[in-house]
């Protein structure tokens, strides 16, 4: 026997340092792995809850506005002869600007009507996308609507914004307004739709092409009107 057999320090070393390495797991990847593991179990047990397929209010109330301005160019044809010009202008002009209103005020009304439903506040997580096909002169398109996964009514839930655009740029976390007892999600913010904006956005420009294109020929149409 001699000293060196009751010398523990390096075996002591090494066990430690053999410890050190085979236990030891970063807490970074440690925690994203145990965050991705713990969002794929929620989204399992989260519950999709479908939009109706309905149109919004704002829809609605723009393709009546649409068809009420044309009414009224159709009823202002047939009955040119009982208007003299200044009359014909004023109601022409009185069409383009209820066209106007009722276009922009429609995702007002929808944002107005979401705020009395959707009063829990809750942090949506981007989970994917819903869409709808449109057709135009050029042919089909497509518009997309995110969907997100939030905790509401003591489970987890995947509801679709219902704004519905051509890009697919969304927000991956978003703060949101829900309705407890249905399928209604809104922005936190109180903003209105992306579309809305666009919307909006649109009719102006319309409009303003309409009265520049249009305000000539009837302001010669009245100047003729005042001669006869």
């Amino acid at each position: 026997m001699n000293r060196n057999d009751f010398d523990f320090t390096h075996k002591d070393t090494d066990n430690e340092q053999d410890l050190f390495y085979t236990s030891y797991t970063p807490e970074k990847e440690n925690s994203a792995y145990t965050s991705k593991q713990e969002y794929e179990s929620v989204s399992k047990r989260a519950i999709e809850v479908p939009l109706p397929q309905r149109p919004k209010l704002s829809a609605v109330i723009t393709v009546g506005a649409v068809l009420l301005f044309f009414g009224l160019m159709l009823g202002l044809m047939a009955l040119g002869g009982h208007f003299n010009g200044y009359s014909l202008v004023l109601v022409q002009l009185g069409g383009v600007v209820i066209l106007a209103a009722l276009s922009i005020a429609a995702p007002f009304i929808d944002r107005h009507f979401l705020k009395k439903v959707c009063t829990v506040r809750t942090q949506g997580t981007y989970v994917g996308y819903d869409y709808r096909v449109r057709s135009s002169k050029y042919g089909t398109y497509n518009i997309y609507a995110p969907k997100y996964e939030m905790f509401i009514n003591g489970h987890y839930e995947i509801r679709t914004l219902d704004d519905f655009s051509r890009d697919l740029d969304f927000s991956v976390k978003m703060e949101l307004l829900a309705n407890p007892d249905g399928y209604e999600i809104m922005p936190a913010d109180g903003s209105i739709s992306r579309s809305g904006k666009r919307t909006i956005i649109k009719i102006l420009i319309v409009m303003a092409v309409i009265l520049f294109v249009a305000m000539p020929f009837l302001m010669k149409r009245v100047f003729l009107w005042g001669i006869i």
